[in-house]
């Protein structure tokens, strides 16, 4: 099975590259409550991977393995969106920029209390992961197509192409609320039998 394309959020904390060594948890954002259904996470870019791999171990252990890496790495894409462009109303990204250092560096200038909500529903049969962020939302209707002529040699603007074939791949589906601050995934495997 194609896996898809690691996304350009850095793994490792600012706290880590900057040498601390302390290590954050999904715990101690979700204040021990990362085993639960409903997330509220902080706009903060630390907290994806943690939350991705949490989702991962969750869908492995309902007997999802072969799936479980391609809806962890959409449920990245919608975080890193969730906080980026829905939290922090960064726009379109430059040639030239890193989505990470924008977080940061946006963080640095303007503290939000505004959150990214997850909601899990995970069983051995069915898969439902929405993410909705605090934001104003887009047009998910009039995204520019990333493989037009005029937006092909652009290194931004992907993600949610990308995602949403990769997740088609497996039987998935991914649709936005009519405001566009929401995705919600979905893998029936009654449907896809």
């Amino acid at each position: 099975m194609e896996q898809p394309p690691k996304n350009p959020i850095q793994q490792d904390s600012p706290e880590k590259r900057a040498g601390d060594s302390r290590e954050r948890t999904l715990a101690n954002y979700l204040h021990g409550k990362e085993k639960e259904s409903v997330w509220e996470l902080p706009t903060n870019i630390d907290v994806i991977s943690l939350a991705v791999d949490e989702l991962e171990g969750r869908l492995q252990a309902a007997g999802w393995r072969d799936e479980a890496i391609t809806l962890s790495e959409a449920l990245r894409e919608a975080l890193i969106n969730a906080i980026a462009h829905g939290n922090l109303g960064i726009g379109e990204i430059q040639e030239n920029e890193d989505i990470s250092t924008l977080v940061t560096e946006k963080l640095k200038n303007q503290r939000t209390n505004k959150k990214v909500t997850v909601i899990l529903e995970i069983s051995s049969s069915k898969v439902k992961v929405v993410v909705r962020d605090e934001g104003n939302g887009f047009d998910w209707r009039h995204i520019p197509s990333p493989i037009a002529e005029e937006n092909l040699l652009k290194t931004h603007g992907r993600g949610i192409l990308i995602m949403r074939e990769f997740l088609a791949k497996i039987g998935c589906t991914a649709d936005f609320n009519e405001k566009g601050n929401e995705v919600t995934m979905e893998l029936d495997r009654g449907k896809n039998s």
